[in-house]
C-alpha cells in the first residue's frame, strides 16, 4: 500500500486543519518556553510544526523514535510503543466489571496517563516497571533479580517478557496478585515485615499452584491463571494463603539468619534464598490442595 499524504488522508485542501486524536511526539521544551512567555505572545507569533497523518502504527512508532533523538533517550523508554502493551492495557480494562469492583486495576503503559482521570485512584494503577518486576518474580521465578533498574531487567529478559506471542493472562494475574497482597499488608492482615519481600511472596503464590504452563500456550495458561484469580478474588482464601506464606517466609529468614536493614532484607537479592523457597514448594502447594502433601 502506497503512503498517502496528509491531505489525501484528511481530505484537507485548504490552509486550515482540524486535528482530532493527535499526539505531540516532540515539543516538551517548546511548550514550556511558550508557557513561560505567554504574557508577551501575540497573534503575530507563529510556530512551525510538522503534521504527519498515518494509519500505520509502525510509521507512528518510527516517527516517535526518530524525533526524540536530539537528546539521549534510553531504549526502554520506547517499550510502551509496542503493540503488546496496548493489548495488555485493553485486557486490563476488560477485567474491570461491577462484580469485581474491589479488584479494579489499570495498567499504566505510559507514565502519568491516568493523572487526570478522576475515576482511577493511585492504588489501582500498576506501572510498566512494577509490572515487569511482578512477572519476572512470579512467572520467571526470579524474585531476587527484581531490585535492579527497570531497563537492566528488561534487557536481561528480552524475549522472555512482553513478547507478542505471550498470553496476557499471566501478566494480569501477576499484577492482580501484587494488588491483593499490598491491600492485605496495608490492612494489617499480612505481617508488614514482608513488605520488602513482596516479590518473594508472589513467587510463593505461583509455587502454590504448581508449575505454570508455557506463556505461549494461551489455553493452558488461561486455565492456570483463572484458578489463581479465583483464590485472589476470594477474600478468605487470599488472606489465609498470604498470611501462611508470610509466616513461612519469615521462618526461612530466621533459619538462614538473614539481616534486615534500612534498604530491606538481604535475602531478597539472593538466588540461594529463592532456591530454598522453591524447595518448600510441596509444603506450599499443600496449603492450596491438602492432597498434595
Amino acid at each position: 500500500m502506497e503512503r498517502q499524504s496528509f491531505r489525501e488522508l484528511s481530505g484537507q485542501v485548504g490552509a486550515t486543519f482540524r486535528l482530532e486524536d493527535f499526539q505531540i511526539v516532540n515539543g516538551c521544551q517548546t511548550s514550556n518556553v511558550l508557557y513561560d512567555v505567554r504574557e508577551i505572545l501575540s497573534t503575530e507569533t507563529y510556530l512551525p510544526i510538522k503534521l504527519i497523518a498515518t494509519q500505520d502504527s509502525e510509521i507512528t512508532n518510527s516517527t516517535i523514535r526518530a524525533t526524540n533523538r536530539q537528546t539521549e533517550v534510553k531504549e526502554e523508554a520506547f517499550e510502551a510503543l509496542a503493540e503488546f502493551h496496548k493489548g495488555l492495557e485493553e485486557f486490563y480494562n476488560s477485567q474491570v466489571t461491577d462484580d469485581v469492583s474491589d479488584y479494579r486495576l489499570r495498567y499504566e503503559r505510559r507514565s502519568g496517563q491516568y493523572r487526570y482521570d478522576d475515576g482511577v485512584i493511585p492504588a489501582d494503577i500498576i506501572s510498566m516497571p512494577i509490572h515487569l518486576q511482578c512477572y519476572v518474580a512470579m512467572f520467571l521465578g526470579q524474585p531476587h533479580g527484581t531490585h535492579r533498574y527497570y531497563g537492566n531487567i528488561l534487557v536481561q529478559h528480552r524475549g522472555d517478557v512482553f513478547h507478542r506471542t505471550h498470553s496476557l493472562w499471566p501478566y494480569y494475574t501477576a499484577g492482580l496478585s501484587l494488588k491483593v497482597l499490598d491491600t492485605l499488608i496495608v490492612r494489617g492482615i499480612v505481617d508488614r515485615r514482608v513488605k520488602g519481600l513482596r516479590y518473594q511472596m508472589l513467587f510463593l503464590m505461583r509455587c502454590a499452584m504448581g508449575d505454570s504452563p508455557a506463556p505461549t500456550d494461551d489455553r493452558k495458561m488461561r486455565g492456570f491463571c483463572l484458578d489463581l484469580i479465583a483464590i485472589l478474588r476470594n477474600p478468605r482464601r487470599a488472606e489465609t494463603l498470604f498470611a501462611a506464606f508470610a509466616a513461612a517466609l519469615l521462618a526461612e529468614l530466621d533459619a538462614t539468619g538473614t539481616q534486615r536493614h534500612r534498604g530491606g532484607w538481604d535475602a531478597s537479592r539472593r538466588r540461594d534464598f529463592t532456591a530454598r523457597l522453591e524447595r518448600e514448594a510441596t509444603n506450599i502447594r499443600a496449603l492450596v490442595d491438602p492432597e498434595v502433601a
